[in-house]
């Protein structure tokens, strides 16, 4: 005998090839028995098997990986592919290896007499501690079944019924094991029990059922179903006594359950099983007519309603699927007249908010079987009633008074009508934001913009445009906010109606309201344009006026007169920028002014614009830039003594700041070892790109990288650990370090100094008070 321990109960198998009563057989190795292995191992109780699963399942749940959502940048094929076969091959050899139970090999009647008797005690040890536990009775039994005791079996789910008769699994393990070993009777015995005590469980009516119906005893199957709805059960289980009859060919007796179903059910879903039953089978009458009943019981409207009841939301969802499944059985059977009629009888019927569904349904059904001019209004009407809804929630949603003015003004190319586009502008420009602030008025003021560009280029009407732009600027509360937009397009339309007297009218009138840049800028373009420089000038320097510091404006100014060949004059316009003591970018016009020497090849003045440069900075992109200058003109020379001022320079300021801060902040002294670093690089460029130049001397100079660590702190002070940075040590700054050190030392020295003194005078004050 063999026997096998697995999660399922055990099963006991007798070897062909082994005889006891032969002499020559070698006998076997006995493994040993469980209680001889280890104490823990003597049970094989259910929950240790249940362990041992969840274990299993949480290791192979460790090594499932996390879903993660990834963004495909490059949806290109990859140059290797990959095929499924390859993934499953993978798959299988990465798959991991489960433990294995160990199996017992029983060698004679008497060890499995010791081994049944031993899980017998077990299995009475746990029944006994777990006496309302289904599961543990059912393993019990189970395992006699399994060894042919069928007599202990019963017994066992007897006893297991006295303690948890109300547990359907004892039940239906009871009933499947009498199947197994083709008792029969016993089943029904047991299966009839079932459904006496515990009638309100649909799965021992179907196992009753289903038994039946296996051994083609068709009359006990209706019985037990007329049983079973006595108990008036769910729908599904009127429906499986339908489907049962339909195997039978009992179109009749589908009928006459179906007609008790509705007694019992009468919901929607019941009707509509009723009408795809008889749709089913072909009779369309019948189902028609099972649609009307279901209208006359169903459905509730407020025209049949009584006075003074209100019709809940449920009973409006009622209606609409129950028209909806009417219009659409009409429309398989391509009855659409009568489908059209049954839509609009819904449509008039059930409240618009309440039928947003419908109206899909019925567009779709137009788009399908109806006209054009029927499918637009059919969407048209559906839209405004949904922005009509959206609006009365909240009058200043301008994003919806957008759309349905948008879905107004499509209809224009058909009606070629604006009273109703106007109308709705109207409406939507009477609703002002709450409060005086221009984040509100943003988008109301677009409602304006838009009516304008509507009465100018759709209705053709500048007049009444005109009147729309000058009503948006009185309405705008000028003193608090203003937009430049509206004054600059209302500008524009003058001057795309040829009315030039009027557009400079309303530039001046804005500039004088609510000046800023933005206008200057339109206006200055404008003028541009028509040619005007006399004008342009005067709005330059009323620019300049209303903000000097603008660098934008001089450099746009000065590029405009050096259009027109007044360099002098650009020069002067260039001089009176640098020469302002607050500029918001002077480095953009000390480069335009440099730059526009160059280009007139004034060498001298653009030495003298750096020199004057470095006497407001001395950054270093202004040395390299001058030194670059120098070798542009091939004046290698001066380029290079203006490398040497600028490392010279450089390293004093270096030593100054170390002095004076005594290495303190150090992210100054990084600084400036960078800038000192980056011109010695472009000086070495220098060296190696001209003519007999002198690299060596520069390389000489070149700083040593080394890689270091600094600590990094959180705003808040907290310590956020080290990052690695490369610094430059350069050769003459090792060298003055002994002298720093002697400044230290000096400076400690001074303070123990002061330390001592300080402890003398307080030694002698207690001294004085004792």
């Amino acid at each position: 005998f063999e026997i096998t321990h697995t999660h399922t109960p055990l099963s006991l198998t007798m070897s062909s090839t082994h005889n006891p009563t032969s002499t020559n057989t070698t006998k076997s190795r006995r493994l040993p028995l469980p209680e001889e292995i280890k104490p823990h191992q003597q049970r094989f109780h259910s929950h240790h098997f249940n362990r041992f699963e969840k274990s299993q399942a949480n290791n192979r749940r460790e090594f499932q990986p996390k879903k993660t959502t990834h963004h495909v940048k490059d949806k290109r094929p990859a140059t290797t592919q990959i095929t499924a076969e390859q993934i499953l091959i993978m798959a299988n050899a990465r798959k991991e290896k489960l433990s294995e139970l160990p199996k017992m090999i029983i060698q004679d009647k008497e060890e499995l007499r010791d081994y049944q008797k031993g899980r017998r005690e077990q299995f009475e040890r746990t029944v006994s501690q777990y006496r309302k536990n289904p599961n543990a009775w059912v393993r019990y039994a189970m395992w006699e079944d399994a060894q042919n005791e069928y007599e202990r079996a019963r017994s066992v789910f007897e006893r297991a019924i006295e303690q948890v008769y109300t547990s359907p699994n004892i039940w239906e393990r009871y009933a499947e094991m009498e199947m197994k070993r083709k008792f029969v009777n016993h089943a029904r015995n047991v299966l009839d029990r079932a459904v006496t005590l515990l009638p309100r469980v649909d799965a021992l009516w179907q196992k009753y059922v289903h038994m039946e119906e296996m051994l083609n005893q068709v009359p006990n199957a209706r019985k037990i179903y007329e049983r079973w709805m006595k108990w008036h059960p769910t729908e599904e289980s009127w429906k499986l006594y339908v489907q049962m009859e339909l195997r039978y060919h009992e179109i009749d007796r589908c009928r006459t359950i179906l007609e008790r179903l509705l007694k019992v059910h009468p919901k929607i879903s019941s009707w509509l099983y009723y009408t795809k039953f008889e749709q089913k089978h072909g009779a369309v009458d019948r189902a028609r007519q099972i649609f009307e009943r279901a209208l006359q019981e169903l459905c509730v409207f407020q025209s049949n309603a009584l006075p003074g009841d209100t019709i809940s939301e449920e009973q409006h969802r009622v209606n609409e699927r129950l028209l909806i499944a009417f219009a659409r059985f009409e429309q398989n059977f391509k009855e659409y007249d009568r489908a059209r009629v049954i839509f609009r009888f819904a449509l008039d019927n059930i409240p618009k908010g309440h039928a947003r569904r419908l109206y899909d349904e019925f567009t779709t059904f137009e788009k399908q079987f109806g006209g054009k001019d029927t499918i637009m209004d059919v969407i048209s009407s559906r839209c405004r009633f949904q922005y009509e809804q959206q609006l009365q929630n909240d009058s200043t949603d301008y994003d919806t008074w957008f759309d349905y003015i948008r879905l107004e003004e499509s209809k224009i190319a058909d009606t070629n009508e604006y009273h109703t586009t106007r109308e709705l502008y109207e409406r939507a420009i009477a609703n002002f934001p709450p409060v005086k602030k221009k984040e509100f008025w943003k988008r109301y003021v677009y409602l304006w913009i838009k009516y304008a560009l509507f009465e100018e280029v759709r209705a053709k009407n500048p007049d009444h445009a005109r009147q729309v732009y000058r009503m948006c600027l009185d309405y705008i509360p000028h003193e608090e906010f203003s937009f430049s937009k509206i004054w600059i397009m209302f500008a524009r339309f003058e001057v795309r109606q040829k009315n030039l007297d009027r557009a400079r009218d309303i530039f001046n009138e804005a500039l004088q309201m609510a000046p800023s840049e933005k206008i200057f800028k339109a206006y200055l373009r404008t003028e541009i344009l028509l040619g005007n420089i006399d004008e342009t000038r005067d709005l330059y320097e009323r620019l300049l006026e209303f903000n000097v510091s603008n660098c934008h404006s001089w450099e746009q100014y000065a590029k405009l007169e050096a259009k027109l060949g007044n360099v002098e004059r650009s020069r002067q316009i260039f001089e009176l920028a640098v020469q302002q003591p607050v500029l918001d970018m002077p480095e953009v016009i000390w480069k335009d002014y440099i730059d526009f020497e160059i280009e007139y090849q004034e060498n001298d003045r653009v030495v003298q614009l750096y020199e004057r440069l470095l006497n407001k900075t001395k950054h270093v992109k202004v040395w390299i830039s001058f030194a670059l200058f120098q070798k542009s003109i091939e004046n290698y020379d001066e380029a290079r003594k203006i490398f040497t001022r600028a490392e010279h320079f450089l390293f004093s300021n270096m030593e100054d700041e170390s002095n004076a801060q005594m290495m303190d902040n150090a992210q100054v002294e990084y600084e400036r070892k960078e800038e000192r670093y980056h011109l010695l690089r472009e000086w070495l460029k220098f060296e190696q790109e001209i003519p007999n130049g002198q690299p060596d001397q520069v390389q000489r100079k070149m700083p040593k990288e080394v890689t270091k660590k600094r600590p990094l702190i959180a705003p808040d002070g907290t310590s956020l650990g080290f990052e690695e940075y490369i610094d430059y040590e350069f050769p003459d700054q090792q060298k003055t370090v002994p002298g720093k050190r002697k400044k230290l030392s000096k400076l400690l020295a001074n303070a123990q100094a002061w330390k001592k003194q300080k402890v003398g005078e307080d030694g002698l004050e207690s001294v004085t008070t004792k």
